[in-house]
């Protein structure tokens, strides 16, 4: 179950099905689909319908809706992936959406609390993530929390025409 955590800008909660329509402006936006991996153009509601079925009934996954203190409005989501207690290491992937709330410090405060959340409650040592290397407030961000790279994939994705590599991080419970 992911428990819902009311952070200082930002309240963390489970994702509903009244999310949807802010998910599918955001997962259509041409900024987003530029900078983060794995984000395929064009989803329709229906598709949106079908992938948040689909985390929902995983139970190798933890995700949340980063959602707006005042109006509880979707602003994006964040998420532990492919959690495996037994290696005690996840993947970790965050994407908000709303362009208002982007490079104020919510991405930091989310990120921390979800890496509270693995390291502390889930008892993870190992958080892993990927990101596309021309997304550099990612990498800011990320080297701030304490991730450290591991490697690079040579030109693993394809954006706007080029290919581009995906960089490789961890962070990793002493």
């Amino acid at each position: 179950m992911t428990p819902t955590m009311q952070l200082e800008s930002v309240n963390l909660r489970p994702l509903e099905d009244r999310d949807l329509a802010a998910l599918q402006v955001y997962r259509n936006d041409p900024h987003i689909l530029n900078s983060l991996g794995g984000y395929s153009p064009g989803m329709t509601r229906a598709d949106l319908v079908a992938w948040l079925q689909y985390h929902r009934s995983r139970t190798d996954e933890a995700m949340w809706c980063i959602a707006n203190r005042e109006d509880d409005s979707c602003l994006g989501h964040v998420g532990l992936y492919q959690i495996n207690t037994r290696v005690r290491k996840a993947e970790l992937g965050i994407m908000i959406g709303d362009a208002d709330f982007r490079g104020r410090g919510v991405g930091h405060e989310v990120c921390q609390a979800v890496i509270a959340h693995a390291l502390g409650e889930l008892n993870l040592r190992r958080i892993e993530l990927s990101f596309l290397a021309t997304n550099e407030a990612a990498q800011k961000l990320y080297t701030r929390l304490g991730f450290l790279q591991e490697g690079i994939q040579k030109e693993a994705e394809y954006r706007s025409g080029a290919f581009v590599d995906v960089v490789l991080m961890s962070l990793i419970r002493d």
